[in-house]
């Protein structure tokens, strides 16, 4: 995988693009143990990692798995004040893996700067 992602990023890098690389948050649950799953979003996320250090003129990483889960796994289905249970929809992600509205304009508003900074810091 490490491979296949290196030799993709080099193929874009190699038409003069810069790159922004997005570490994901695992899927929301309930608990106090990391999953399988939890584990696996780890491992990629660790391989993006890798990928941008190989390039690191050209590849840049912004960490939404900080802002989305940031106690780290078991990712909490309530961040930053946002959502309830008495109203979940307006949850970051109430349906575990999908932002809906107000979980997307929160994920927006900070994204967006992230990604312009990071950018700025690859010229």
């Amino acid at each position: 995988m490490l491979r296949r992602m290196d030799d993709r990023v080099g193929e874009f890098v190699a038409t003069g693009a810069k790159l922004v690389l997005l570490l994901e948050p695992p899927y929301a649950h309930p608990g106090a143990r990391p999953t399988s799953d939890d584990l696996a979003f780890e491992q990629m996320n660790d391989l993006l990692k890798v990928v941008a250090a190989r390039h690191p003129h050209d590849v840049a990483v912004v960490n939404l798995e900080r802002r989305v889960c940031p106690t780290g796994p078991p990712c909490q289905y309530v961040v930053d004040g946002l959502g309830s249970l008495g109203d979940p929809t307006q949850a970051v992600r109430p349906d575990a893996v999908h932002y809906m509205s107000a979980g997307a304009l929160w994920v927006a508003r900070w994204l967006v700067p992230q990604i312009d900074e990071a950018v700025k810091n690859l010229r």
